[in-house]
């Protein structure tokens, strides 16, 4: 019988509507439910293989951060959050050494990005302060110019873990790359301290329904693992994103489908390169 891989899911969301301040997201347009919390996920996520999650931010409000972190606290499941903190206003030096208090946080993200000035000397330094808390940051992609300001940045932040989310936001249609956004990935990878984070790998196709077939989905997971290499991608879901279990196991066995027979491989995207890089504890041992 084939051994299970333990998995860390890198890449997930919970929120609660009930909550008395409200949520900022996902929009209550009936696309999903009115809750996602860890119960939710994991009545059917350990049939997976799944250990963990790290819970990735959905709000800017401070009080979005802190509803992360108890969840986080009081439940053995989410072994780190990625917060906000919003790097670019007054007073975050104070609320990242706050923050850094608790345990569970392992990184922020810069959202939503279009309100960042990359290039502002002042967000820089702030940001130096994430690695005397050995915090990495994270970071959207939404365009070729986009990315020449996160080199630039993953460059000034060399003691910081910098990844991209979402494969770096990439158009999947079957073939190579496109050859600008493979230009500036490549750039960006050639840092040290860079990483990307395989996630919501269906949702960059423009076929509907998305292809179940792992060779439509190759050539750029190909590249990404060539550009970045086997030690820097990391696997994630973008749960509740494809709430059903049905969805999310398809997810997975996507992943498996396309690096059948490397065990090794699979073994580091889904388990060991997240926990180095958000430095995780996970009693589960692989």
């Amino acid at each position: 019988m084939a051994r299970r891989l333990p998995i860390i899911d890198s890449h997930v969301h919970f929120y609660d509507r009930s909550r008395p301040e409200g949520v900022l997201w996902p929009p209550d347009n009936g696309e999903y439910p009115s809750r996602a919390c860890p119960d939710d996920l994991f009545q059917f996520a350990p049939a997976q293989g799944i250990v963990g999650v790290v819970l990735i931010e959905t709000g800017y409000r401070e009080l979005d951060d802190q509803w992360l972190l108890k969840l986080a606290e009081q439940d053995s499941r989410i072994l780190g959050v990625v917060a906000n903190l919003q790097a670019a206003e007054e007073g975050f030096e104070k609320r990242l050494e706050a923050c850094s208090k608790n345990s569970k946080l392992c990184g922020i993200r810069l959202r939503p990005i279009k309100l960042f000035d990359l290039n502002c000397s002042r967000l820089r330094t702030r940001l130096l302060g994430l690695s005397r808390h050995s915090l990495c940051l994270e970071l959207g992609a939404t365009s070729p110019e986009k990315m020449s300001d996160y080199i630039e940045l993953a460059s000034a932040l060399s003691n910081v873990p910098c990844g991209l989310t979402h494969l770096g936001h990439p158009l999947i249609d079957g073939k190579a790359p496109e050859e600008r956004w493979a230009q500036q990935i490549m750039r960006f990878a050639t840092l040290p301290n860079t990483y990307c984070k395989l996630t919501a790998l269906r949702e960059f196709t423009y076929a509907s329904p998305p292809p179940e077939n792992p060779d439509y989905y190759r050539p750029v997971l190909e590249f990404l693992l060539e550009t970045f290499g086997e030690d820097r991608i990391v696997f994630g879901s973008n749960w509740p994103n494809g709430y059903s279990g049905d969805v999310y196991k398809d997810g997975i066995d996507l992943y498996q489908r396309l690096f059948k027979g490397q065990d090794r491989l699979l073994e580091k995207l889904f388990y060991h390169n997240s926990r180095r890089i958000y430095r995780l504890e996970c009693q589960t041992e692989n």
